[in-house]
């Protein structure tokens, strides 16, 4: 379907906009994993906040604000106000693209992105629906993870979602798009192209991995990836290419 482009109206300062999950994370602590059929006893277990797009959110939030702990005592403390530069990252606003279910997960997570300073205006509650739930396995000496995550609402979006720029930052021209593969891949495939069209930067992590359409890639300006998600992409073996390199 065809798009009409437009000139971007952004609000004041830079806009990072993230597509993205909303997740509950459960997790629990063993020594080791269980085999096939085999019950373990764990070590710990813990809920927390969670999902690609909300930590990347978050860790965006952050990283463009001062950490105030690592701020040094003025050498005249009655012109600390007076000296103190204009902070300019302030003008960094980022909001994230998600959805929620209306269950014991959901409204709580929302809220806990707005008290981490993210814009959650395009979060949408949808009655009826399960939240994106995580259940993380980790080994406790290794750290080694396993992950099985359960989309739920996060599949609701669709590629008629983001086929406008404004739709692209929920209401607003964002000026960064970043966005995991938590979404629908249609969904994903759709907001890259719109945003790659309009001049718009996107970040990918592709995780969790699962092929995407070639051309979409022209579009993505930054790629980040670990190996496995590599060769889930690329559909290449690595011994294949250490064969190769020599």
């Amino acid at each position: 379907m065809a798009v009409t482009s437009m000139p971007l109206q952004h609000t004041p300062g830079q806009i990072v906009s993230i597509l993205g999950g909303v997740v509950q994370d459960v997790c629990t602590i063993t020594n080791r994993l269980p085999e096939d059929g085999e019950t373990v006893v764990a070590s710990a277990f813990s809920m927390a906040p969670g999902g690609k797009g909300s930590n990347s959110a978050v860790a965006v939030y952050r990283l463009t604000r001062p950490n105030p702990n690592n701020r040094q005592s003025p050498v005249n403390e009655t012109n600390e106000a007076n000296e103190r530069p204009p902070n300019h990252n302030d003008e960094v606003h980022v909001r994230i693209v998600g959805a929620v279910g209306d269950d014991q997960f959901g409204p709580a997570l929302k809220q806990n992105l707005q008290d981490c300073g993210v814009n959650v205006d395009a979060v949408r509650v949808v009655e009826g629906q399960q939240t994106a739930v995580a259940n993380i396995l980790i080994e406790a000496d290794t750290g080694a993870n396993r992950i099985l995550q359960y989309p739920g609402i996060n599949h609701s979006f669709k590629a008629s979602d983001f086929t406008t720029v404004k739709s692209l930052g929920g209401g607003v021209a964002p000026d960064l798009v970043i966005c995991q593969l938590e979404l629908h891949r249609e969904a994903i495939e759709q907001a890259v192209e719109m945003a790659g069209r309009e001049g718009i930067d996107v970040l990918v992590n592709p995780s969790p991995a699962f092929y995407l359409m070639p051309e979409i890639y022209r579009n993505i300006t930054h790629l980040i990836l670990n190996e496995t998600e590599a060769v889930m992409l690329s559909e290449i073996d690595p011994d294949d290419i250490e064969n190769q390199t020599g």
